[in-house]
């Protein structure tokens, strides 16, 4: 159990790293204002981004790890490409926040399967040595 904690702490140290999304340039010029327009619902991209948030913060707590996996879960089957990498990304996280062995492995090779970003592969083949993920 000591494994896991440390695991997790671990894990989540490094989350604070490498996860942080690049900030768009304040100092380009503002576009000019779009005609208004029914409010649309957030991007997939904007929600994986949103629970990221979520999960990675410091008052994080099991239940809200448990409510992003179950939102994850109904977005998952709509997703592809990076945002389908993603939203493994985030659900690693919750798994790690829950100290769920098998989740985090899952996750972890959904990761490093699918995801392009250096950091985001490397902090999965972390966990899945921290872990001590075996082989599917």
């Amino acid at each position: 159990m000591n494994k896991i904690i440390a695991a997790a702490v671990a894990l989540a140290f490094s989350t604070l790293t490498f996860a942080q999304a690049p900030k768009a340039d304040s100092k380009a010029p503002a576009a000019a204002p779009a005609p208004a327009a029914a409010p649309a619902a957030p991007s997939s991209m904007a929600q994986l981004e949103g629970w990221l948030r979520e999960v990675q913060a410091t008052a994080a707590t099991p239940a809200t790890a448990r409510r992003v996996l179950g939102d994850l879960q109904q977005l998952q089957g709509t997703l592809s490409g990076t945002a389908l990498a993603e939203s493994h990304y985030v659900q690693m996280l919750a798994y790690t926040k829950l100290e769920d062995e098998v989740g985090v492995c899952r996750a972890a090779r959904q990761v490093r399967a699918l995801h392009t970003e250096r950091p985001r592969i490397n902090l999965a083949t972390r966990a899945i040595e921290l872990f001590g993920c075996e082989n599917p």
